[in-house]
């Protein structure tokens, strides 16, 4: 693989479906960074240039946008790296990284985006 790039949208390690959580991504990259010697760069979430893309194609400041998601480290960890507030929502991947353990404290957090309205209101 000598001059190539290893690219990866993201490196969860699950993802809920109807049927109970499955592998996601990670363990695949994992596995090629594994065999190809290569640190695999990641273009989606949470590094810092996709949510400096999504601020830029908003058009707004950092402070106006707030990024909801139920994936701690994914959604609410690179969105505070990015300076954007992060809303936690305890559903899907919720449940398979606490905050206790991520090390990462959400700006908010709610039951279900039905929540949001109170929330902002």
């Amino acid at each position: 693989m000598a001059g190539t790039d290893l690219l990866a949208l993201h490196k969860d390690r699950f993802w809920q479906t109807a049927q109970g959580p499955r592998m996601d991504t990670g363990a695949m990259v994992a596995a090629l960074e594994y065999a190809s010697g290569k640190t695999a760069t990641v273009v989606g979430k949470p590094e810092r240039p996709f949510f400096d893309m999504a601020i830029k194609t908003l058009g707004l400041p950092s402070n106006q946008v707030v990024m909801i998601g139920d994936s701690i480290e994914t959604d609410i960890g690179g969105a505070q790296r990015a300076g954007i507030e992060g809303v936690l929502v305890r559903t899907g991947n919720y449940h398979f990284l606490s905050e206790s353990e991520s090390g990462v404290t959400p700006d908010h957090t709610i039951d279900s985006i039905a929540d949001l309205p109170v929330l902002f209101s």
